[in-house]
């Protein structure tokens, strides 16, 4: 087994995703809502939606889904001019590596939460236990909103933001989110602007 941590010692381990069972893949694609666009939908106070779209039309696309390893994982699903051969001025067809993962928050919060993690181990083992623990098992869906994410709400700080939300299914009841505007951190324009 190659390690998965890029280290020798400790070798890491040979599982390197969790199952995915009732969670389904959400594609996060440039904006590109017809009904905003086509009403040219211009909050008060606000940047209009075609320049969100405009400004981000070149994000990368991301694969993200939740497994029972206890995160969401997001995987590069294409690129835009990164194959100037076989894709000129369009998008590759991604190389399928994780960019990040993403373990939601309520499990510090969840009843029996340090009992649930101490069988977090059995997920490093090879054939996993039975039955199989449910971490991040639900559905999730993405989706373009005008928000104000700052700890403290102000009407003149809401942009145009990419968000998720997901669920846990047998996880746990309990619902999370996640602004995936530029889920790689790149792009061709600030992370705030118009």
């Amino acid at each position: 087994n190659e390690p998965t941590d890029g280290a020798n010692v400790p070798p890491g381990y040979a599982h390197k995703l969790g199952d995915l069972f009732h969670s389904d893949t959400q594609i996060v694609n440039p904006p590109k809502y017809y009904p905003y666009l086509s009403a040219n939908l211009t909050p008060r106070l606000g940047q209009s939606y075609l320049g969100f779209a405009q400004a981000m039309q070149n994000r990368r696309k991301v694969a993200l889904v939740g497994s029972n390893d206890g995160f969401l994982h997001a995987f590069d699903a294409g690129a835009f001019n990164r194959d100037t051969v076989n894709y000129p001025n369009t998008f590759d067809l991604g190389t399928g590596q994780e960019i990040f993962a993403y373990a939601p928050t309520f499990a510090s919060q969840l009843p029996g939460t340090l009992i649930k993690f101490q069988e977090f181990s059995s997920l490093l083992n090879f054939p996993p236990k039975s039955p199989p623990n449910y971490f991040v098992d639900g559905g999730s869906s993405t989706g373009d909103v005008y928000v104000d994410n700052s700890a403290s709400p102000n009407p003149a700080l809401r942009v145009w933001r990419t968000e998720m939300v997901g669920t846990l299914r047998q996880g746990g009841q309990y619902l999370y989110a996640l602004d995936v505007t530029q889920p790689d951190g790149s792009g061709n324009a600030p992370v705030n602007s118009p």
